[in-house]
């Protein structure tokens, strides 16, 4: 029973994490779109590099990463042993093969904390979600657009946030 309590707050830690992710993200893209230019990038990596830039931001992105990982072992567990019941269907196996997907996914998020909380090396690339912000904030009334995926992430983030502490 303590593992299993255990594991249950971790799951919760990597909800939490999860949700100040999409938070941070939220906030960039917002920030991106009042103060015009497109010249951020307003991604998860550049969000974890605006953590890393802040004081102990070492420190923040190694609970951030350790959250993540606890995210990431629920995922697994939800895909591999069927931790949330999903009946033997197609449907089941389809909604479990994309709570493996998640976890591969964040994993990538993961390492890249952890390795910038260790100082091992990493570098800011260019990536889709950054090249369609630019994309979108070019069209006409794009600032307005970014702001509104900014605050549909924010609420998403909040959604995991409060997931993460109920559950």
């Amino acid at each position: 029973m303590h593992n299993q309590s255990t594991f249950q707050w971790l799951a919760r830690f990597g909800y939490a994490a999860r949700g100040i992710v999409y938070v941070l993200v939220s906030g960039l893209a917002l920030y991106s779109s009042v103060r015009g230019g497109g010249g951020g990038e307003p991604d998860s990596k550049s969000a974890l590099q605006a953590v890393f830039e802040q004081p102990l931001g070492r420190i923040w992105l190694g609970l951030i990463a350790v959250g993540l990982l606890g995210f990431i072992a629920w995922r697994l567990t939800q895909a591999l042993a069927n931790a949330d019941g999903h009946p033997g269907t197609l449907k089941g196996y389809g909604v479990r093969f994309g709570l493996l997907i998640s976890g591969v996914v964040y994993s990538s998020l993961a390492l890249y904390a952890a390795s910038m909380a260790l100082g091992i090396g990493h570098s800011s690339g260019s990536n889709g979600e950054s090249e369609l912000s630019a994309w979108l904030i070019e069209q006409p009334f794009g600032r307005y657009l970014l702001a509104g995926v900014g605050m549909a992430v924010v609420g998403a983030g909040i959604a995991q946030i409060i997931k993460g502490i109920r559950h």
